[in-house]
């Protein structure tokens, strides 16, 4: 009798140990996962309809554009962290919607960069490093290629809003500089910075990357007499360190991107979108099964 019951412990022992090795194995294939090759995201606005609707889940993959490896406790602390990337299966390209960290702490102040772990966007890739950037009449242009890029459409309504019925804070873009007067209808050029390019240091230059000189040097940049200054030596040029891409909405009108916060560095980027998992009407609460498992393109 004793041996009996001995015998269904230890058995019902054997059992607990392999369910409780089975979960452990299957939540480090979970986070693995999550952290190597997928995530998923809720769309909270329509910044990027019609491609992606207020409601939408999406599916980020990773692999793509190659999962990063960092301290992500320490991230979350506010610290600044090393950004390792494995290798990806090619670059990011134009017209690629891509989700990345906000780069600053607030989302209506811009003026110091920082990669912020709980705020992520998603928007398309406009411009891509070695890229030069117009914006004329409201279509986005990439040197003299021609080549469309983004939601064409949008851009072109923009002609149809008369600029006095702008808002300010909306009609003009970075780098809010009433002598070069950039704006929706009418910006750039803009030289999209790639990892080793180098730059003489000029006013415009000064106002356009201040920010990320300042991000990749850990200290301030200020321009007096003259010239931009930074740790007390006035510099001629500068040799950027980090890969940048400037992102835009495919709704132009009703999207906070790169033509006001400014560009975005490689190590910011999460993956590509890829997937509508599903979608869900915020206003009815219905499933929108039209959307469900719909290629993002």
């Amino acid at each position: 009798m004793e041996a009996t019951r001995r015998e269904r412990i230890r058995k019902w022992a054997n059992r607990g140990v392999n369910v409780l090795w089975g979960l452990s194995v299957a939540a480090l294939g979970y986070v693995a996962a999550q952290v190597l090759l997928i995530a998923t995201f809720l769309i909270p606005s329509d910044s990027m309809a019609p491609t992606l609707l207020r409601g939408d889940v999406v599916l980020v993959w990773k692999p793509t554009v190659g999962a990063r490896l960092f301290d992500v406790f320490a991230a979350l602390r506010g610290e600044e962290v090393d950004i390792r990337r494995l290798p990806g299966w090619r670059e990011i390209r134009r017209n690629d919607v891509l989700v990345f960290n906000f780069p600053y702490a607030k989302w209506d102040r811009w003026d110091r960069m920082e990669m912020q772990m709980d705020k992520y966007y998603i928007k398309r890739c406009i411009a891509q490093p070695g890229d030069t950037l117009y914006i004329a009449d409201g279509i986005y242009q990439i040197g003299d290629t021609g080549l469309p890029v983004g939601n064409v459409e949008s851009q072109k309504s923009i002609m149809r809003f008369d600029p006095a019925h702008i808002p300010a804070k909306q009609y003009y873009t970075l780098p809010f500089d009433s002598l070069l007067g950039w704006n929706i209808r009418d910006f750039g050029p803009m030289y999209i910075p790639a990892k080793g390019d180098s730059i003489p240091m000029n006013r415009i230059h000064y106002l356009l990357y201040r920010k990320l000189i300042e991000w990749e040097q850990h200290d301030g940049l200020t321009w007096h007499d003259g010239g931009a200054w930074l740790r007390g030596r006035r510099m001629a040029g500068y040799r950027f360190e980090h890969n940048y891409y400037f992102m835009g909405g495919d709704n132009c009108m009703n999207s906070v991107d790169s033509r006001y916060w400014g560009l975005i560095p490689e190590e910011f980027m999460v993956g590509r979108a890829a997937l509508i998992l599903k979608s869900t009407d915020p206003r009815s609460g219905k499933l929108r099964l039209n959307r469900l498992c719909k290629q993002i393109e």
